[in-house]
């Protein structure tokens, strides 16, 4: 459990960074690309003060199964924290490609939750960095998509955003 959040049953922090460590190496190495994807949901903060914690812990709970779903075999997708979720997706693409997976990811955050008699909506600010491109590690890529997921929600929220370029 030291490497798994005990709520999501996702791949926690640490092992997220550990993993993006070894997957930015491997990249580097095959002159390839990744993508990382910071993830904080729109609306939780009401919900889970409204209806109380247990509510809250089992729609993230669904969140974590909609966006483990979501993802490659090669992908990795983890709980940063609170209602923060990261993805770190190797070989993405480009941009374009980037665009119709948030776009995609988006659409499914943001269907129906259904949680005893109670149905709920939530939505998701995205923030999207590559390496190499927005950042030389992953600890400053990781600042770069937190950094447009807070452009996302600047935008209006329930959107995603593309980190700066540093090249």
């Amino acid at each position: 459990m030291a490497h798994h959040d005990a709520l999501t049953r996702l791949p926690n922090r640490l092992s997220f960074l550990l993993r993006a460590e070894q997957t930015a190496a491997l990249i580097r190495r095959q002159q390839g690309s990744l993508a990382l994807m910071f993830i904080d949901l729109d609306g939780f903060k009401p919900i889970n003060d409204g209806y109380g914690h247990e509510v809250g812990d089992q729609l993230l709970q669904q969140v974590a199964i909609r966006l483990g779903d979501s993802i490659r075999a090669v992908d990795m997708v983890a709980r940063f924290g609170g209602d923060e979720f990261v993805m770190l997706l190797p070989d993405m693409g480009d941009r374009e490609a980037a665009d119709r997976f948030a776009e995609k990811l988006i659409a499914r955050l943001s269907e129906p939750y259904r949680i005893g008699d109670l149905e709920m909506r939530i939505g998701a600010s995205i923030g999207i960095a590559f390496l190499p491109g927005d950042a030389a590690d992953i600890e400053s890529l990781i600042v770069q998509a937190d950094a447009a997921m807070y452009d996302a929600k600047r935008a209006g929220r329930n959107c995603w955003r593309f980190a700066h370029r540093v090249e």
